[in-house]
C-alpha cells in the first residue's frame, strides 16, 4: 500500500452509493449509503434512490466507449467513481476517497460471483423488471470478504463482543477497544441489538481514537462477525 492510499476501512467508510448495471446497461441494483446526496452539478433528488443511476447516467460516457472491460476512475464534484465492467455487468461505485488495491480485488471478486448467480439477468434472458435481491448482494458481497454491509442496518453479537477477549488472533489493545462495543449493547433497550454504523463510530470517538485506528476496529469487528449485516424481512 503507497503512502497516501487508504485503508480497507477508511475506503469502505468513504463508499457513498453502488449501482449494478446489466449487460445492457439497465440498472438492475442501487444503493445509497449514509446522507449521500450529489451537490448542484448532479442534478440529484437525494429523496429518491432510484435517482441514483439518472444523476450519473450523464457521465457515463466518459468511462470508456470501445467495450473495454476492466477497473476504470473519474472524478467529478469532489466524488471518486470507479467503473467495474466484465462481460455481463458493471459496478459503479461512488466514493469521497479513490479505493485501494485491496477493496478494488474484493469488489471484482464479488462481481464475478454475482455475474454467476444473476447470468440470465446481466445477459438480457431474464427480461423482469425487478431489482436484485439485497440480501444475495450482500451475503455474496460478505462472501467475497467486500465487508459493504457495515454501512447498513448493523446487529450486535453479545457474545462474540464477550469472548472476543480470548480471540489471540488480534492484539491486546484491538481486543480491548473491541470488547468495549458491550458499552453499547448495555444503552440499548432489552430485547434490542440493531444498532448504526454511525453509532459505533461515534462510541470510538468517545474513546479519543484516531479515525484510521476506529476504521480498523470496525473491520475487524465485522471480520470476525462481532457486527454483522441485518437481512431485510420479507
Amino acid at each position: 500500500m503507497s503512502v497516501d492510499e487508504k485503508s480497507e476501512g477508511e475506503g469502505l467508510l468513504s463508499i457513498q452509493a453502488i449501482i449494478i448495471m446489466s449487460k445492457a446497461g439497465i440498472p438492475v441494483f442501487e444503493d445509497r449509503l449514509d446522507s449521500f446526496s450529489f451537490d448542484n452539478s448532479f442534478d440529484f433528488e437525494p429523496t429518491l434512490v432510484a435517482g441514483v443511476s439518472s444523476a450519473l447516467s450523464m457521465y457515463m460516457d466518459e468511462f470508456s466507449s470501445d467495450g473495454k472491460y476492466g477497473y476504470e476512475t473519474l472524478k467529478k464534484s469532489g466524488l471518486t467513481m470507479s467503473s467495474f465492467k466484465t462481460n455481463l455487468s458493471s459496478f459503479i461505485i461512488v466514493s469521497d476517497d479513490d479505493l485501494p488495491e485491496i477493496l478494488i480485488g474484493q469488489i471484482q471478486k464479488s462481481q464475478k460471483r454475482l455475474d454467476d448467480i444473476y447470468r440470465v439477468k446481466f445477459d438480457g434472458t431474464d427480461r423482469s423488471r425487478e431489482f436484485l435481491n439485497p440480501d444475495i448482494v450482500y451475503q455474496t458481497f460478505d462472501e467475497s470478504d467486500f465487508k459493504l454491509g457495515i454501512k447498513k442496518k448493523l446487529l450486535l453479537d453479545i457474545d462474540r463482543i464477550t469472548n472476543v477477549r480470548y480471540e489471540r488472533s488480534i492484539g491486546p489493545n484491538l481486543r480491548f477497544n473491541l470488547g468495549s462495543l458491550k458499552e453499547i449493547f448495555d444503552q440499548l433497550p432489552i430485547g434490542q441489538n440493531l444498532v448504526t454504523l454511525n453509532q459505533i463510530v461515534s462510541h470510538f470517538e468517545s474513546k479519543k481514537l484516531e479515525d484510521k485506528l476506529i476504521s480498523n476496529l470496525i473491520i475487524l469487528a465485522y471480520k470476525h462477525k462481532l457486527i454483522q449485516y441485518q437481512q431485510n424481512k420479507q
